[in-house]
């Protein structure tokens, strides 16, 4: 991957994007879920958010 403003960090700021606007996560059963499903899945996005943020990407 080349650095932030090369195509590598374009291509990972794109992935990050994709994955803050996925309606389904990762963590989902079919079976239900638990409450602190939602506690731990909110880690990874808050981890996606702080990348775009601290790169002056403004995610809506």
């Amino acid at each position: 991957m080349s650095g932030p403003n090369g195509s590598g960090g374009t291509a990972a700021h794109d992935l990050l994007r994709t994955e803050l606007a996925a309606p389904r996560r990762h963590r989902a059963r079919s079976a239900g879920h638990g409450s602190h499903d939602v506690v731990e899945d909110e880690q990874p996005l808050r981890a996606c958010r702080a990348v775009l943020d601290g790169a002056g990407d403004q995610y809506a």
